[in-house]
């Protein structure tokens, strides 16, 4: 009797199986009118169990309070125009100068942040350095380095003030002395420079005065030069200085055994040096051609002479 009723519990155990499975089997083959269909549904369309409705352009699957086909952007309702998404296109930032502080040789009326610097070698034989003690006062010097005796190099520098800076526009004064044990004096030249524009395209303006004592006539030098460039690895660079000298000539005494030497006039001299300046993150090189005129006429150079430099900008 036990083994019949045993046998009843696993007959009853098999029949609720093959319902369940029957169930479930029905359940899959019944149509799904919450899911898009087949053929006009995407990847990544994902709606909640309600109603949808298909757009006429696409053929995908849109919640029904939608005014907009959330994938092509086609109005579903009359006398709405159709959305069209633009992506802002990436502009790419231009890099600053890291030699944003000078041209080849002359200032610009900017200086070096506080507690940034730089050094580096210029024509091999001068070494050369700066630090920005705050943001708008800067102290730079250097040195020769040709071969010989210490006492025949020469050693210069000098503060530069910045006075005025406001969007593109900067201004600043400053001067160099240059020392030597050889020397009587010490030669100097004060300066004022104003520039123009960002390092991709700038003018720099800039007069100087020059000395070698006090109360002697000393010549004005005026400079005029820009960068422009809207590379992230190099910048064009121009300067040109001018200046006015005396025009000398030999007089020979009576007997033609002495001279001396006598004004005849005045002329201007403007040495101009082009190249190109290439820089990385913290370093910079300037590769340039000086080319000398006078009033008088060329000098004949045709190549030009070299000016190169190499710098280290630290942070």
């Amino acid at each position: 009797m036990k083994r019949c009723e045993d046998d009843i519990k696993t007959i009853l155990v098999f029949l609720i199986l093959f319902c369940l499975l029957g169930v479930a089997s029905g359940l899959a083959q019944m149509p799904d009118t919450l899911k898009p269909k087949a053929d006009s549904a995407a990847a990544g369309d994902t709606l909640a169990k309600k109603n949808y409705v298909l757009c006429p352009k696409c053929g995908r699957a849109n919640y029904p309070e939608a005014n907009y086909c959330i994938h092509c952007g086609e109005p579903f309702k009359q006398g709405l125009v159709r959305k069209v998404e633009e992506k802002p296109q990436e502009t790419k930032k231009e890099k600053d100068d890291p030699a944003y502080t000078r041209l080849f040789i002359v200032p610009t009326g900017e200086t070096l942040k506080r507690r940034t610097g730089y050094f580096g070698d210029s024509e091999i034989f001068v070494l050369q350095g700066g630090v920005g003690l705050a943001d708008a006062f800067t102290l730079f010097g250097g040195s020769t380095i040709f071969p010989g005796k210490l006492d025949w190099q020469f050693v210069f520098g000098g503060p530069k003030l910045r006075l005025f800076k406001r969007g593109n526009i900067s201004a600043a004064v400053g001067g160099v002395g240059v020392f030597n044990a050889h020397l009587d004096v010490v030669p100097w030249v004060a300066y004022g420079v104003a520039t123009f524009g960002k390092t991709s395209g700038r003018l720099n303006l800039g007069v100087g005065k020059f000395g070698a004592g006090f109360g002697e006539s000393t010549p004005w030098l005026f400079s005029i030069g820009g960068e422009a460039g809207k590379s992230n690895r190099s910048r064009w660079l121009w300067e040109s200085w001018v200046w006015k000298y005396d025009r000398m000539e030999d007089v020979w005494d009576s007997t033609g055994y002495s001279y001396y030497d006598r004004k005849v006039g005045t002329k201007l001299a403007f040495p101009t040096c082009l190249g190109l300046r290439f820089f990385g993150e913290n370093i910079s090189g300037d590769l340039g051609l000086v080319y000398i005129w006078t009033s008088e006429g060329g000098t004949g150079m045709q190549v030009g002479f070299p000016l190169v430099s190499v710098i280290y900008h630290f942070k």
